[in-house]
C-alpha cells in the first residue's frame, strides 16, 4: 500500500493545485467541472 500523497492537477492549464481531492477544498464548479488552480479559478 503506498503512502505517497495524491495531487490534483488543473483542467485548464495542468499545473498541480495544491490540493489532494474534494475533500482538500479543491476547486470545481457547480457542474462538477474541474479540478482548478487558484490562477485559473478566478
Amino acid at each position: 500500500m503506498s503512502t505517497e500523497p495524491k495531487y490534483e492537477y488543473c483542467c485548464e492549464c495542468g499545473e498541480p493545485t495544491g490540493k489532494a481531492g474534494a475533500g482538500d477544498g479543491s476547486l470545481y464548479t457547480d457542474d462538477g467541472e474541474g479540478p482548478y488552480c487558484e490562477e485559473c479559478w478566478t
